[in-house]
């Protein structure tokens, strides 16, 4: 009887620290936040303009809409920080490691004022984009935006 109730609790703190394990591994396994840094000027600016950027990642080779931000304008010049996680796949079950090298392939920047789209610009994120730090890529040249043909 002893025996039983010792193999019974014996098995239950097995199973929990396994659980434990196997529940846990992926909160230890994270990856990286960075930073797409936007800036530019706007020529012309309309009147309750906004600048939204929508960043654009290639997955299963389909074009996939992540993560955005917009800034309303206060003059001529505009300033956006849009954070994104670099983690790109998942441990199965809790095993192996995160893969971390996920970043956007293009990075739309878009002159709004009410419904009206202004001007629309893609961005190559290869191309247009440089690690400045650690934690941020930022657009290599400051971007101008257009609110007249």
């Amino acid at each position: 009887m002893a025996s039983g109730i010792f193999k019974a609790l014996v098995n239950g703190i097995l199973f929990l620290s396994m659980y434990s394990f196997v529940a846990t591994s992926p909160l230890l396994a994270q990856c990286g936040i960075l930073n797409a840094m936007v800036k530019g000027q706007i020529q012309h600016p309309p009147r309750g303009g906004v600048v939204r950027v929508q960043l654009v990642y290639l997955k299963h080779s389909k074009e996939q809409n992540g993560e955005s931000g917009e800034v309303t304008l206060d003059g001529e010049s505009f300033r956006i920080q849009i954070p994104f996680l670099t983690q790109s796949s998942s441990p199965v079950l809790g095993f192996g490691k995160s893969k971390c090298d996920l970043k956007p392939k293009i990075v739309v920047v878009t002159l709004l004022a009410g419904d009206h789209e202004y001007d629309r610009v893609s961005l190559d994120w290869t191309k247009d984009f440089e690690m400045t730090d650690p934690t941020a890529y930022t657009l290599r040249t400051p971007l101008i935006l257009h609110s007249e043909p």
